[in-house]
């Protein structure tokens, strides 16, 4: 144990450390197997998480030695070790392609999923670091994600909770998987959720950056909801946020205001989006004036 708590510190030292022992013929080998010991897989596993700090060559070999391992582990009750091994996913999906590739063939999404849709309670403390990881997906790999990934978020889109903890993700998520266009049949059967979150999210007050990430995002999700689900009675929700969507085009932000105009564009295809323009327009326009 002190051994392997020398080596979790080595590697904290900086890059030379963890070149030194990926390179040492089957020095990963032997830390895998520490993975498999019941009193020593603790210590394992925040060495791996220290281990994956390391650059991509580092973290696709930790992802073919131990991604088994590393994603099963978050099945399992332990908080020590499930936490480790879910930051140490963090650090490999946000530094290597090739290994967040080898991760997402291990069902690793189905997993994230359900820790990050969890309720809150005492057991369930992981929404945080699973939220992250699909993040990092969502940003960097969406395009890795198979058909049966995207249809599995798709199936569970509505278990996660507005009020619940990491909840600023589910929008960024939502949109940059693609669900909406990928799987509208799913995500149909599932917009009485998905209608609500944003509605939740687009009450925010914008004044910090997290606020005005949810918002944002909730923004594009809405112009896709609009564009994509003509069965939806996007008038009437449209009618309801009204007020929201002024407050919005008023706060004057660049970012936000370029959103909201493509939604009012989407809006303008809309049945009976002449009353609900009229509604808008004077907002709009006068956005639209600061960009000519």
């Amino acid at each position: 144990m002190d051994d392997m708590y020398r080596l979790s510190y080595a590697f904290l030292q900086g890059n030379e450390n963890i070149n030194a022992f990926a390179d040492k013929q089957g020095a990963v080998q032997v830390l895998v197997k520490e993975l498999t010991d019941l009193t020593r897989r603790f210590d394992a596993a925040e060495c791996f998480c220290n281990f994956s700090l390391g650059e991509a060559h580092v973290c696709e070999k930790i992802a073919t030695l131990a991604g088994t391992y590393l994603v099963t582990y978050m099945d399992i009750k332990e908080p020590r070790l499930k936490r480790s091994c879910l930051w140490t996913l963090a650090n490999i999906l946000s530094t290597s392609n090739k290994a967040t590739t080898t991760l997402l063939q291990m069902q690793l999404v189905p997993k994230l999923w359900k820790l990050y849709t969890a309720p809150a309670d005492d057991l369930n403390v992981y929404q945080e670091d699973a939220a992250i990881c699909l993040y990092l997906i969502a940003t960097s790999a969406a395009d890795l994600l198979s058909s049966e990934d995207r249809r599995y978020i798709a199936e569970h889109v509505h278990e996660k909770c507005a009020s619940g903890p990491a909840s600023e993700y589910y929008m960024h998520i939502i949109f940059q998987t693609e669900i909406l266009r990928l799987e509208q049949e799913l995500c149909l059967r599932n917009s009485k959720n998905l209608l609500s979150f944003v509605e939740t999210c687009l009450q925010g007050d914008f004044k910090t950056p997290t606020e005005k990430f949810k918002v944002i995002y909730a923004v594009r999700v809405f112009t896709n909801i609009v564009a994509t689900f003509t069965c939806i009675d996007n008038a009437k929700l449209i009618k309801n946020l009204v007020e929201t969507l002024k407050r919005l085009f008023a706060l004057q932000d660049e970012s936000l205001t370029m959103d909201l105009l493509r939604l009012v564009k989407n809006i303008m295809n809309l049945q009976q989006s002449d009353k609900l323009l009229d509604h808008l327009q004077v907002h709009a326009f006068g956005s639209m004036q600061l960009y000519i």
